[in-house]
């Protein structure tokens, strides 16, 4: 089954598919629900928290001796003491009988690996974005959800804010007319950088806390090396998607959900500079071309990112930074701004319509019309789309509501794998280099025009590491 569900699949309901092999321990809205967590720093260390106030944690996962140790203590203060574990496919096999849904806050290259465990198994699943390091295993994940029915939530908070729903009730009200463009732009400012030219840098010993094996998982095994732990792998394509996997799905998170374009037509990477084999690019400039839809017409998304890491010292301040990469936002950008007086950043994407042009920040933030008066002349649409409490701060709290037999979480992988299946096209392009148009067949997962580009979509996991 290569056909990618839709949302209204999800919804309708699956009745013939086989239930899940383990039976949820509590099924009542105020039932307490037992959770894992696998990976418990950074971004994880965030999803413990929200754990530890919405259910029992009963085990943990990481591969950093310290962060698990900070995890224990945290949850020691709140009276709990979870099991704990350096190889979460231990996890599973020791303790899987004991939760009803997991946390997953690990790089990008293992997000499959750990998720797809957590879904055979009945379990409820909590994503950290992106969903997966390539098209074929975000594929594999939508369609197990779907075929285990299990609650399923993306780390992409913004879609839980008001930002994006006010612009999804503006564009579907007509406000701009048809879209026919969106141009989106990300220059990421953290200084660890997510593209270069340089090749691996020498082998060393791994930190003695850190459990190098259980790291590496599903990739292709390497000495440890400076520049990956904790946060730097993001820029290495074994580990991570640049700064496109992950800004993307906060950034075209408004476009797709507002156009619902489904499979693009083609992909295309314009510009790229930098770059190797390990690297993503520096800067990349990238296309995707889509059908008309029902009522919604052809449109063509563009992306313009970058995120190399900044060794100027004359260009430390944000503004700095900004100034040297100007040329590189959409050349609409700079028109705008030069015509209506407005600052639109390092980051935003701008709706170009039949009828006017909108402009948000990431996840829908700084919501406005350009010019800005136009705003003055649209009817207010009605909010039609459901709130979620606490907005971004609730998105995870919102997950754990579905677990419990909630209404469904509003960012689930029906949802976001259709996003990420965009995303992933485009790491596609940057492989092939720039020029290259890329005609899609997404039902079937094959490149009419290029068959060669299909070794992209999908990586062969190291052996026990496997996600089918």
């Amino acid at each position: 089954m290569n056909r990618l569900p839709t949302r209204r699949d999800v919804l309708r309901g699956a009745a013939a598919l086989p239930a899940a092999p383990f039976v949820l321990r509590q099924a009542s809205p105020n039932g307490t629900l037992h959770l894992a967590c696998i990976g418990v720093g950074g971004r994880g260390g965030a999803h413990l928290e929200e754990a530890l106030k919405g259910g029992r944690v009963v085990a943990l996962a990481d591969v950093d001796e310290k962060n698990l140790a900070g995890a224990v203590k945290k949850a020691a203060a709140r009276g709990q003491t979870p099991k704990t574990y350096f190889d979460f496919r231990r996890m599973f096999d020791e303790a899987g009988r004991e939760f009803d849904a997991v946390f997953v806050a690990v790089p990008d290259h293992a997000h499959a690996a750990a998720a797809m465990r957590a879904i055979r198994l009945g379990k409820h699943v909590y994503l950290e974005k992106p969903m997966c390091h390539n098209l074929a295993e975000v594929r594999a994940l939508t369609l197990a959800a779907l075929e285990k029915k299990v609650v399923t939530q993306l780390g992409n908070q913004g879609h839980s804010g008001e930002g994006y729903r006010r612009l999804v009730e503006y564009l579907r009200s007509g406000a701009i007319g048809p879209v026919r463009e969106t141009h989106t732009w990300m220059w990421c400012t953290w200084n660890f950088g997510y593209g270069a030219d340089t090749g691996r840098p020498e082998s060393k010993p791994a930190p003695a806390h850190l459990h190098w094996d259980e790291w590496i998982g599903p990739a292709p095994y390497r000495d440890y090396h400076d520049g990956l732990h904790p946060v730097a792998w993001r820029g290495w394509r074994d580990f991570g998607t640049g700064n496109l996997g992950d800004f993307g799905c906060h950034m075209l998170d408004g476009a797709v959900w507002a156009l619902e374009p489904g499979h693009a037509r083609t992909v295309t990477a314009l510009e790229m500079v930098g770059g190797s084999p390990e690297r993503f690019p520096r800067y990349e400039v990238l296309r995707w071309e889509f059908p008309a839809r029902g009522e919604f017409p052809p449109f063509t998304m563009y992306w313009y990112g970058g995120g190399e890491k900044n060794t100027n010292p004359d260009l430390r301040d944000l503004k700095g930074r900004m100034r040297q990469y100007a040329s590189r936002r959409p050349w609409l950008a700079e028109e705008l701004e030069q015509q209506y007086g407005v600052d639109l950043g390092y980051m935003g994407t701008l709706y170009v319509g039949d009828k006017g042009i909108l402009y948000t920040g990431a996840s829908g933030s700084n919501f406005m019309s350009l010019p800005p008066e136009r705003m003055k002349e649209w009817p207010e649409p009605p909010k039609t789309i459901r709130r979620i409490p606490g907005n971004e701060r609730g998105h995870q709290a919102e997950f754990l509501r579905a677990c419990r037999g909630g209404e469904p979480a509003n960012c689930g992988f029906d949802y976001a794998g259709p996003l990420n299946e965009i995303i992933c096209l485009g790491h596609v392009a940057l492989r092939m280099g720039p020029g290259k148009k890329l005609e899609w067949d997404g039902p079937s997962m094959k490149f009419p025009n290029a068959p060669e580009a299909e070794a992209f979509l999908r990586r062969e996991c190291r052996k026990g590491w496997e996600i089918a």
